[in-house]
């Protein structure tokens, strides 16, 4: 379901949004009931994105929060999917015109990244902060 929802999410069409917001509310049900907190974090951050795409900001930034929240104890901030969710944030602050709080947010991930020899990833974020 947490695979259907990510390929609905990337699609990005207005319907897709729905479905894919549903089924990431679903999974992320699912992943509360095993428990899975790392699934329960993806799918939060995901949420936050759909959330940012559709205006919807302090709903988008509550559910990166989250994201965030479980996995910092689980895997530390210098972890790459920690780093993702710190890049997905600055993402949303960019949707929103924080341009500053962007940067700063891929300026961050971009150093999680590196610190895990994911360069190409380090890479991407960094060109997201050089576009804002």
């Amino acid at each position: 379901m947490y695979h259907l929802a990510r390929t609905l999410y990337m699609r990005s069409g207005p319907g897709d949004l729905d479905e894919s917001e549903d089924l990431f509310r679903q999974a992320l049900d699912q992943f509360g009931q095993i428990p899975d907190e790392w699934c329960q974090s993806f799918c939060y951050d995901y949420l936050g994105l759909i959330a940012a795409k559709r205006g919807r900001f302090d709903e988008a930034l509550a559910q990166n929060q989250r994201s965030l929240d479980i996995l910092l104890p689980l895997v530390g901030d210098t972890h790459a999917e920690y780093a993702s969710s710190v890049a997905d944030r600055g993402r949303i602050f960019a949707a929103m015109g924080e341009r500053e709080r962007a940067a700063d947010c891929y300026r961050q991930a971009a150093a999680a990244f590196r610190k895990n020899r994911s360069v190409k990833r380090a890479e991407e974020v960094e060109a997201l902060a050089a576009a804002l």
